[in-house]
């Protein structure tokens, strides 16, 4: 009898360390939209050599950044058109995963909108000291714009 009662208690205790192990995994894992969210955090440029907008109307950009902020508020380019400014901030949010995509919600801003994401590196793009370097970079895309832009990092 005695056996049986140790044996339950060692059964117990391993079912509880599992318990606890599992628990902790689980908690560690992110979810996808996470890890997404964590990837555009911060400052990505605009490549606009390597971007196509298909609009009827010529946009004037005031700057070339747009600033994911981890609270999920954007601050697109500054757009202006006939002289008109367009809001730059927002919000944004990942609205799908595999694939990738989010909606900027600033309506009166041209980039407002859903994108497909893409992240991938660029190996070859030459760096500020002339030597190739890998850059992280992400596509936004949707049925009228393509925008290619990279992240920098700044090492103090």
């Amino acid at each position: 009898m005695d056996q049986i009662k140790q044996r339950n208690k060692v059964i117990l205790i391993l079912l509880i360390i599992i318990s606890v192990v599992t628990a902790f995994a689980v908690a560690g894992i992110e979810s996808p939209k996470a890890a997404i969210q964590q990837k555009l955090d911060g400052h990505w440029y605009i490549e606009f050599e390597n971007s196509f907008m298909d609009r009827d109307t010529i946009y004037k950009f005031a700057d070339g950044a747009i600033f994911f902020e981890n609270d999920n508020t954007i601050k697109l380019p500054g757009v202006y058109e006939a002289s008109t400014d367009q809001r730059t901030e927002g919000t944004w949010k990942v609205i799908r995963t595999n694939p990738d995509s989010v909606l900027f919600d600033v309506p009166e801003n041209t980039l407002h909108g859903k994108y497909a994401i893409r992240f991938f590196i660029d190996n070859d793009d030459i760096g500020w000291v002339d030597s190739p370097r890998s850059i992280l970079k992400i596509e936004l895309k949707n049925d009228s714009t393509l925008l290619t832009c990279y992240k920098t990092v700044v090492f103090l």
